[in-house]
């Protein structure tokens, strides 16, 4: 198995259909940045970012994860639903 996260300032929110490669999943961020790939199967992966300060900023993420053996699509992945984050202090 292999995944990685994609960072970007842009988010689908509802979402690019990618089912001609995979059924039934969506595209809610572009590929702006990509992370460091991760393998394996573990259940929790840590990383740790340096966020600037810019207070009100606001960027999304997604992952995908490619496990051919596993997830019956023909590019053989799965990705997660996006996420949405805000910097700033309450």
């Amino acid at each position: 198995m292999l995944g990685t996260v994609f960072v970007s300032l842009t988010s689908y929110p509802s979402g690019l259909s990618l089912d001609p490669i995979m059924p039934g999943c969506s595209q809610y961020t572009d590929s702006l940045v990509m992370l460091s790939p991760f393998l394996g199967g573990a259940p929790v992966q840590t990383l740790s970012l340096a966020v600037p300060t810019a207070i009100g900023g606001q960027f999304f993420a997604q992952s995908i994860v490619l496990a051919p053996a596993v997830i019956g699509n023909p590019l053989g992945g799965a990705t997660s639903n996006g996420l949405s984050f805000q910097i700033g202090s309450y």
